[in-house]
């Protein structure tokens, strides 16, 4: 292999002159790998051939220069090369560029299949001085090889290994998602998930770089570069020179390749396994063991799936026994295909259908993985900035994230055969100066775009309607349920129910009829004749206070007195004798207890015994039948004196209030008989409001017993339908009240309905998309269609003109002025 890059000696060069451009000779330049063909000018296809492999960019760019009188620089040169490199046109050398010679590849250039990259970096190549670089790496590599050499029996098992354990680990995570998942989360929550995989990616970039370097000093190769370089300017990842690779046999060219996905499968198996066994101990290696069996199987699946250049796809390559330049075969057949462009001679049609085969798969799996990452750049976007381009951000960040990959797609997939010039190539200077229209002065030369510009300024400055709008659901008109007010059977029923009929307020639709009130109406006249009396007592009683008491009632009352005293005087008199004769018989017991035993018989003892119980037992009696004749003698006396005495005022009122008292229990009683009896004669249940029967086949309910309280049907009011609208508090200072608005419903799409604002919701509410208020619209034109509550669609209020550009800038103005204001301190 040359030191230096070198033109490929295998392309086909057509030397004679195929056409002619602007008085200059083009050559075709045919790849027989890929069968790609590229037209080139001499002094282009001089300037490949400037590479030799012996000389650098400095010496093939003073030789270019004396030969053809131009005056490219080195950094020409380098660019150059970076562009031939992209479409293998230029083989790299062995030797790594000089200081000087590091440059940035073209813009649109992919990394090219065998070129001295590592092959997982990202397309830019690190400059001098950019991150770190190892001093000598291939003294290092080699001595390391030299120390693993003896495990080589070690490695061979593990990799034998690794056919079981593989799925072990694979089913381990998936038969224990419910605790990875409980994990993951919990290392979400401390906010240390991040940096655990940026380590793991920097740990597997380091081992990677270990692993392939290792393997390529134990085959004999030599590494130029290993060192440490900062991608996109903040990512620390490793990188390492593997050219030598390509010159190795097909086994170790395999193994070396391969190296790249055994080493994953082993962080996967450890990681797993890992995790699994240490859960249990509480400790941190769990969780760093989870997310790097995470990290290595996503960038196993990175690295496996031959949708790009990796070492996966070397190593599948490797194995088929097919062109490392497949991949752009692939693609170049695609484009071709798609762009109706004929396909080289060299590619027969069964290898051309497997390759466009190949290629659809390839840019399924990019568009999916388009997708995703739009998805998710779309979310975070939104999320970041809510409502910053007002109702159309979603689709505004959409778009312009879809346009972004779309344009980076069609340059991939589309873009022109051969090398695009540099800008400091001087054939591009000589086409630029030969080009008539690059003369013009630039006010004929861009007089089309300022026209366009003036049209566009102009309709900025139009005044347009402007109509903030938002989603809007129908409301459900007022509704209510008509309800039994007593318990009993329906026996009539007057209307069918939801066939639209409208029914005035206050109509009878349905009666019902209760039998269980007839005991209900027994009892309650029984306590009507029972209130009667009752009051007719207590008016007596008043007549007679408010009368005066005659004298017959007070000789009446003297004569009670009298007879209470005679009856008292009597019990007294009786309670001596009984005390008497309870003395007596308790002496007579004495007495015969004191004589000896046998004079007199048991029975005579025991009858004087009885008998002396007897009299004390009516002695109590007469004693309870004083104090009775003794009170009803009081009460006879109080009596009397009290009407001899007359009524209080006190007294008087009391019992008018009686009166009262008896009346109104007598008038609720005869309220609730005469209830009661017209619920007996039959129950009208009557239109709450005029409007509908929402509930249909009502007849059929005729006999149905009807619990008290139980539902009849449901009514619904004859008014305007209401739609609610959501808008964003932005734009709800633009909305008055009586506001036209035009609504589009989506069962009638091409039908707009007319109505007017009502009402503002006071106070917003939170919800996904930032603060929100609602508003109602009552419809004007609904005649003629029909509306079903809970229909959807969008609606727009007129809020009078505003210029265009302020239409357009008020989203963005309103995120300067608030959102921007916000972080100034």
């Amino acid at each position: 292999m040359s030191p230096y890059p070198q033109f490929r000696p295998d392309l086909l060069i057509q030397s004679d002159t195929i056409a002619s451009r602007s008085d200059k000779q083009v050559f075709r330049v045919v790849d027989p790998i890929n069968a790609a063909h590229y037209e080139f000018d001499a002094q282009t296809l001089a300037l490949f051939q400037s590479f030799d492999g012996q000389s650098n960019c400095d010496s093939i760019t003073s030789a270019f220069n004396v030969r053809h009188r131009t005056t490219l620089t080195p950094q020409d040169v380098e660019g150059f090369l970076q562009q031939a490199l992209s479409n293998d046109l230029i083989r790299p050398g062995t030797r790594p560029l000089a200081a000087d010679d590091h440059a940035l590849p073209a813009e649109d250039a992919t990394p090219p299949v065998g070129m001295s990259v590592t092959s997982e970096e990202t397309k830019a190549l690190p400059s001098a001085g950019e991150g770190w670089v190892f001093a000598d790496p291939n003294s290092f590599f080699v001595g390391l090889a030299k120390v693993v050499r003896p495990l080589r029996p070690f490695f061979l098992l593990l990799v034998l290994s690794l056919t079981v354990l593989v799925p072990v680990a694979v089913y381990t995570l998936f038969q224990n998602q419910p605790a990875m998942q409980q994990d993951l989360a919990y290392i979400d929550q401390s906010s240390s998930y991040l940096w655990r995989f940026l380590f793991s990616l920097l740990l597997i970039s380091l081992l990677r770089c270990l692993v392939q370097g290792t393997l390529i000093g134990y085959y004999g190769g030599q590494v130029q570069s290993f060192g440490l370089r900062l991608v996109f300017g903040i990512l620390p990842r490793f990188h390492i020179d593997n050219s030598a690779i390509s010159n190795f046999n097909r086994s170790a060219r395999l193994w070396t390749w391969g190296s790249n996905l055994l080493f994953r499968f082993v962080l996967l198996v450890l990681g797993s396994l890992g995790w699994f066994i240490l859960r249990g101990s509480g400790s941190q290696l769990a969780l760093n063991a989870l997310v790097i069996s995470h990290t290595a199987l996503l960038t196993i699946l990175l690295v496996s799936l031959p949708w790009r250049p990796s070492d996966g796809y070397r190593w599948l390559m490797t194995v088929l026994k097919l062109p490392l330049s497949t991949l752009k075969t692939a693609l170049y057949v695609t484009r071709a295909r798609l762009t109706g462009k004929p396909l080289p001679t060299g590619i027969d049609p069964a290898r051309a259908r497997r390759l466009l085969f190949y290629g659809i798969a390839l840019t399924a799996i990019w568009a999916w993985a388009f997708v995703r990452i739009t998805d998710h750049l779309v979310s975070a976007l939104i999320e970041a900035f809510p409502q910053i381009f007002g109702q159309a951000t979603h689709v505004i960040i959409l778009a312009g994230v879809l346009m972004l990959i779309l344009r980076w797609i069609m340059r991939r997939l589309f873009r022109q055969e051969g090398v695009t010039p540099s800008r400091t190539d001087s054939a591009y200077h000589e086409m630029i100066q030969s080009d008539p229209e690059k003369k013009k002065s630039p006010v004929s030369r861009y007089s089309t775009t300022l026209l366009v510009l003036i049209l566009l300024g102009l309709m900025l400055m139009l005044p347009l309607p402007y109509r903030p709008g938002g989603k809007v659901v129908l409301l459900p008109p007022e509704q209510q349920a008509i309800q039994a007010p007593i318990a009993g059977r329906l026996i009539d029923v007057r209307y069918r129910g939801g066939d639209g009929a409208l029914i005035q307020g206050a109509d009878t639709i349905a009666v019902i009829q209760a039998i269980e009130l007839e005991s209900e109406i027994a009892a309650m006249r029984e306590q009507i004749a029972e209130q009667q009396a009752q009051l007719a007592q207590r008016q007596n009683r008043l007549q007679q206070l408010l009368g005066g008491e005659r004298t017959e009632t007070i000789a009446a009352a003297r004569a009670r007195v009298e007879g209470a005293e005679l009856a008292a005087q009597l019990a007294r008199k009786q309670l001596e004798t009984a005390q008497v004769a309870s003395e007596y018989s308790d002496r007579e017991v004495d007495r015969i207890n004191e004589l000896p035993p046998g004079l007199i018989s048991e029975l005579e003892l025991s009858r004087s015994e009885k008998q002396a119980a007897i009299d004390r037992q009516r002695i109590g009696e007469l004693i309870v039948s004083v104090a009775a004749k003794g009170k009803e003698l009081t009460e006879a006396k109080a009596q009397l004196e009290l009407l001899e005495n007359g009524p209080t005022p006190e007294e008087i009122e009391i019992a008018r209030q009686q009166v009262v008292e008896a009346e109104a229990a007598l008038r609720r009683l005869r309220q609730l008989l005469a209830d009661s009896q017209e619920q007996m004669s039959g129950a009208q249940l009557r239109m709450p409001f005029t409007g509908y029967l929402v509930d249909p086949h009502l007849k059929q309910k005729v006999g149905m017993f009807l619990d008290q309280g139980a539902t009849f049907a449901m009514a619904q009011a004859k008014i305007k339908p209401i739609v609610e609208m959501i808008i964003p508090e932005a734009e709800v200072a633009d909305v008055e009240i009586e506001a036209s608005a035009e609504i589009r419903l989506m069962s009638y799409p091409l039908h707009p309905f007319h109505g007017r604002v009502v009402a503002i919701e006071p106070t917003g509410s939170e919800s996904d998309f930032g603060q929100t208020f609602s508003l109602l619209i009552e419809f004007s034109n609904t005649a003629t269609t029909p509306l079903k509550p809970g229909m959807s669609g969008y609606g727009k209020i007129n809020s009078g003109t505003k210029p265009l550009y302020i239409q357009l800038s008020q989203p963005l103005t309103r995120f300067a002025a608030i959102e921007v204001w916000s972080w100034i301190p």
